[in-house]
C-alpha cells in the first residue's frame, strides 16, 4: 500500500508528491479489479486509474483531484467525457465504480454535486453517489450505477 501524500518544505516552497493515483489503484486491486487497462478509453484519454475485474467484467474508473477544483471548466469537461464512456462501458457490468479522490474535506459537497450534475449530463439515469474517507487527508466520492 502506498502512503497517501508526502509533504516536504524546501526553501519555503511546499512540495507535494501526489500518490493519490497509486492509492486509488490499490483500492481497486483490493476490491477485485485485477486488470489494468493501460490503453485508456476508446477515445484515447487515460484516467488516473482504469481497471477491470477479469471475473465479471465490472469497471473501476478513478480520478485524483488534489490540484483541481470542482468549479474548473477544464476539470468538468474531462470528467464529463470520462462519465460518458463510463456510462457506456458499465451499462451491463453490475458493480462498476467511478471514484474521485481528493484532499480537501471542505470540497466534499461541491465534488458530490459536480459529479451528480455531470452524471446527469452524461445520460446516466440510475446511480448512487456516496462519500467516504481513507484518512484525514484522503476523501472519496463514489458513483455506482444502480441498474
Amino acid at each position: 500500500m502506498h502512503s497517501p501524500r508526502k509533504k516536504t518544505n524546501q526553501k519555503e516552497n511546499l512540495i507535494i508528491q501526489d500518490l493519490t493515483p497509486e492509492l486509488l489503484s490499490d483500492i481497486a486491486i483490493i476490491s477485485g479489479y485485477d486488470l489494468n487497462l493501460t490503453r485508456g478509453l476508446p477515445d484515447g484519454t487515460v484516467p488516473d486509474v482504469l481497471r477491470r475485474d477479469s471475473f465479471c467484467g465490472r469497471i473501476f474508473l478513478g480520478e485524483a483531484k488534489d490540484t483541481e477544483s470542482p468549479g474548473s471548466l477544464h476539470t468538468r469537461k474531462r470528467l464529463l467525457n470520462y462519465l460518458g464512456w463510463f456510462r457506456l462501458i458499465s451499462s451491463h457490468r453490475k458493480g462498476s465504480l467511478f471514484v474521485l479522490c481528493f484532499g480537501d474535506i471542505e470540497n466534499i459537497n461541491r465534488w458530490k454535486s459536480t459529479l451528480s450534475e455531470l452524471a446527469l449530463y452524461s445520460g446516466m439515469k440510475n446511480y448512487k453517489i456516496n462519500s467516504d474517507y481513507i484518512d484525514h487527508e484522503n476523501f472519496l466520492i463514489i458513483l455506482k450505477p444502480t441498474q
